[in-house]
């Protein structure tokens, strides 16, 4: 059996700034794109004050990389590595459900991922993730997060909206086009931007099936509230009583657009 993957011993696939923001030049707000290997993602999920948003292994397979640590012998892994893909087209073929068939080749899948982080807590995260007892992954994780930061220039402004260009006006439809792009690497990782129809669409989507978790990407200081937050959003979505209410959340957007500061 011929191995049709890309066998990488690469750890960080990929770690860049999306958008980096600070505010009254105390509280700076980044986030980043991802990609590392799918088994270390318990120990990311671990660090909760961080906004998550990742592919997903019901709706996506694995795509064509896979991670191999460089200990390991490579006729063993890719030995190991096609009888496991052997037995998942099995399963495949006698109709077995993508998110069964594919938890057996998430050891050797990358993973993508969109992730929001604030400098305090990001402090915390380098103290543990780059200390000598933490694993080799993890630490070469967390050396690429600190090097971008530390090269990344942020925007003042007071509020952090991933992907939005600061340099041009903010409107609803950069809040919801930046939503509807960070939930879309769930299941895709073409996050390219697509039309503004689609994009209210998924927008819409999210809303409606309370995704809220997206919303935790979202920072925006004001003169009397602080947002946000997917506990936040649980409570005014509650509040409003209205499950079929996609706009609920609009009057704290409207609120955003229109108080948006930038210092350039």
């Amino acid at each position: 059996m011929t191995c049709l993957f890309n066998i990488s011993e690469t750890p960080v696939k990929e770690c860049s700034i999306i958008t980096d923001t600070e505010f009254g030049w105390t509280a700076r707000t980044i986030t980043l794109r991802l990609s590392y290997p799918r088994f270390i993602l318990p120990q990311m999920a671990k660090h909760r004050v961080f906004a998550q948003t990742t592919r997903s292994s019901r709706y996506t397979d694995i795509g064509e990389d896979v991670y191999k640590n460089s200990n390991v012998p490579i006729e063993l892994f890719t030995e190991q590595l096609e009888k496991t893909i052997a037995f998942t087209n099995a399963l495949k073929e006698m109709g077995v459900a993508r998110e069964i068939y594919n938890r057996f080749l998430e050891p050797f899948a990358y993973t993508d991922q969109i992730l929001t982080l604030d400098w305090r807590d990001l402090d915390h995260f380098l103290m543990l993730r780059l200390a000598n007892e933490a694993q080799w992954e993890m630490r070469e994780l967390a050396t690429a997060i600190m090097l971008a930061v530390s090269r990344s220039e942020p925007i003042h402004t007071n509020v952090h909206i991933p992907f939005a260009c600061y340099y041009s006006p903010i409107t609803l439809d950069t809040i919801k086009r930046s939503l509807a792009k960070v939930a879309r690497i769930s299941r895709s990782i073409d996050l390219e931007s697509k039309t503004l129809k689609e994009d209210q669409k998924r927008f819409e989507f999210i809303m409606s099936n309370r995704h809220f978790s997206v919303l935790e990407h979202l920072r925006y200081e004001g003169e009397n509230v602080r947002f946000l937050g997917e506990k936040q959003a649980k409570k005014k979505y509650d509040r409003e009583n209205d499950v079929n209410d996609n706009h609920v959340f609009e009057s704290i957007f409207e609120e955003m657009v229109k108080n948006v500061k930038v210092w350039r």
